[in-house]
């Protein structure tokens, strides 16, 4: 008996050819074509306003350890979620998923003042500093930030400007 191998074809069929893959997300339709629909003509797309100014829970969703490409300094990047239901009330032009921002300004270089920081921020997310922090363990927890609106090539974008220790 002779024994042949065959490779694995996918089968199609008319229906999994006729049938897009349709991905809903942010108003936007894709199918397998990458042809993207939209609700409304981005023509008429309008600049939204920034996150105001003011002080906002946020969820920390990444950590990470990181090298300044200018300075070649570790740093502590966090990138932070502001869930819609933080949004003064007068906001619309927000997100309805909330508002991503990120915090570049934790160093763990063993200075006095950097440990200091690392410290309050690690009191302030609830945790107990020790000797050391998986930055794993991070994602999840809550933090009050205080958020400003600056300049970065013209437009107006938010930031955080803190992180609140203190928040009684």
């Amino acid at each position: 008996m002779q024994v042949r191998e065959v490779a694995a074809q996918p089968v199609k069929t008319a229906a999994t050819e006729t049938t897009p893959i349709n991905a809903q997300r942010n108003g936007a339709s894709a199918t397998m074509t990458n042809l993207l629909h939209f609700a409304q003509s981005l023509a008429e797309a309008e600049k939204p306003q920034p996150l105001p100014p003011g002080e906002y829970t946020a969820e920390i969703r990444g950590a990470e350890n990181k090298v300044s490409d200018r300075t070649g300094n570790d740093y502590i990047s966090l990138t932070m979620h502001v869930s819609a239901d933080e949004y003064p009330a007068d906001y619309t032009d927000g997100d309805p998923d909330g508002t991503i921002l990120s915090y570049n300004r934790l160093s763990p270089k063993a200075t006095p003042r950097n440990r200091y920081a690392l410290r309050q921020f690690i009191e302030a997310v609830g945790m107990v500093p020790g000797t050391e922090l998986d930055l794993n363990d991070l994602l999840g927890k809550a933090v009050t930030v205080r958020v400003r609106v600056t300049k970065y090539e013209g437009d107006d974008r938010s930031e955080i400007s803190a992180i609140i220790f203190n928040a009684g």
